[in-house]
């Protein structure tokens, strides 16, 4: 009997299930959701269903993690106690627990770009579409020279005199940050820098309005905070998805963002601790300008390295992957 053949780029699965739309050549990132005639219902659902999604998971999973931690390493000390501990992060479960919450945003969005937009999850990855692991690796080596360069200079402008002195329960955290905290960052970046771009992306021709909308989103969630510290962090989503638009895809943001964060937590650990600076609310607009430059002068060299390995910035037709199932 004759084998159906596999269309260029699509598993068999991919076939099987049916539906699924590949964009059209020469796309750029933001744009991959936007067909002719995109019905911007499906954005609206896919943008509203993906939050119910993640707030669910928020509201259950925490409290399940914390759980399993305290029946694991509770040692005796009442549930209502070990799980305050943990949500003010005074314990290494509460860190666990919002890491694999947030991470979730990565099935998340999967579930939202094949379920409602009927586009293969693959595609929020790259424009490739697939993680270009090569790129990821380069990026990560750069994050950490420059942010760490950055973390430094912060610390010689301000006058802080640093103490490294490891907080109670450090290397439980440590374990936490190192094998989680990827999770955590991925979640976000999949989710605002690709899942939101793309959909918002889909209802305008302009490329800005899944840009500006997504890192405006990405800055509100992130609670009560000062006028410097939301510029901060709206500054960051804004550079962030301009280096996803320009690179055509995710790597360099999910580098960079993990690096950001694993040792953000690492040097708070050192120093000050992981709860209080967990709380931060405020920062000065110095301290704001100098943590955007930071990240800016990382997402100038990671733009100039995918230049340098010739990365592809807009959609081609994928080729056949031989032997996938």
């Amino acid at each position: 009997m004759a084998r159906t053949p596999v269309p260029a780029g699509r598993g068999r699965f991919e076939t099987f299930v049916g539906g699924y739309e590949d964009p059209q050549p020469g796309v750029a990132y933001p744009g991959v959701l936007r067909r002719p005639g995109t019905e911007g219902w499906r954005t609206v659902i896919g943008v509203v269903a993906g939050f119910v999604f993640y707030l669910s998971v928020m509201s259950a999973l925490p409290g399940l993690v914390i759980g399993v931690a305290w029946l694991v390493a509770g040692r005796g000390q009442a549930y209502q106690q070990f799980a305050r501990d943990a949500a003010a992060y005074l314990n290494p479960a509460g860190m666990l627990a919002m890491n694999l919450a947030i991470g979730c945003l990565i099935p998340v969005s999967w579930l939202m770009v094949a379920g409602i937009h009927r586009t293969a999850p693959r595609w929020l990855a790259s424009v490739g579409p697939r993680i270009r692991w090569r790129y990821l690796a380069v990026c990560a080596i750069v994050a950490v020279v420059v942010l760490n360069a950055m973390q430094v200079v912060t610390w010689l402008i301000d006058g802080t005199a640093v103490h490294l002195v490891p907080q109670q329960g450090f290397w439980g955290f440590l374990v936490v940050i190192l094998t989680t905290t990827w999770v955590q960052a991925t979640g976000e970046e999949y989710f605002f820098r690709g899942y939101l771009m793309q959909a918002l992306g889909s209802l305008t021709r302009t490329p800005w309005f899944g840009v500006i909308t997504s890192a405006l989103i990405f800055a509100v969630m992130h609670g009560s905070q000062n006028v410097p510290l939301f510029l901060n962090r709206l500054a960051f989503g804004l550079v962030a998805a301009l280096l996803v638009w320009l690179t055509g895809g995710l790597e360099a943001g999910i580098a960079g963002h993990v690096v950001n964060n694993v040792f953000a937590y690492v040097w708070a650990g050192l120093t000050v601790g992981i709860a209080a600076s967990r709380t931060v609310t405020e920062t000065s607009w110095l301290g704001s300008l100098i943590g955007v430059g930071g990240y800016a002068v990382y997402a100038l060299a990671a733009w100039g390295i995918a230049r340098a390995m010739r990365i592809g910035t807009t959609t081609t037709v994928p080729a056949a992957v031989p032997g996938r199932a």
